[in-house]
């Protein structure tokens, strides 16, 4: 690597995203950007989101030609080695964290669930002195797996 790159495995910031696509990578078209456009694209994303999830299941399942009649569905929850758990937030039903823009968690008016993400819950583990998360994975019948997601671990 040339000094000043980064190694494109290594974790950083999100406002380091912006000088790496600049630097490190070739996108045809994009000679630089900045974290401003870098927001704005994640913005997006989040906006089409649903669609988006969808039309790559749709195209990797045709590409593999996976059957999908049929696909399993399980939990397990996996802990980290810190002492405490994520500051609480308010999050929706499915336990994704509600923004200022978000609509309102419940009809009735009762407040929104608080958790943090890495959260004390039931452990699979039998560490529930620990906090954790909950992931869950879809798979066809042969095991493939299709989708993943991931919840506060007291979900």
């Amino acid at each position: 690597m040339t000094p000043g790159s980064h190694d494109s495995a290594a974790p950083s910031s999100k406002l380091a995203a912006a000088d790496w696509v600049t630097h490190d990578v070739h996108v045809e078209g994009l000679p630089a950007t900045d974290d401003d456009a870098c927001y704005r694209a994640m913005d997006w994303l989040h906006e089409v989101t649903d669609d988006l999830e969808k039309r790559v299941f749709d195209e990797v399942a045709n590409l593999l030609n996976l059957e999908v009649d049929l696909l399993f569905f399980d939990t397990t929850s996996a802990y980290f080695e810190l002492e405490e758990a994520d500051e609480p937030v308010a999050r929706d039903d499915k336990g994704c964290l509600l923004t200022d823009d978000s609509p309102p968690a419940e009809e009735d008016g009762e407040p929104a669930d608080q958790a943090g993400f890495r959260t004390f819950g039931k452990s699979k583990d039998s560490r529930d002195d620990l906090p954790q998360i909950v992931i869950g994975m879809a798979v066809t019948r042969d095991g493939i797996p299709v989708r993943v997601w991931s919840w506060p671990g007291n979900w």
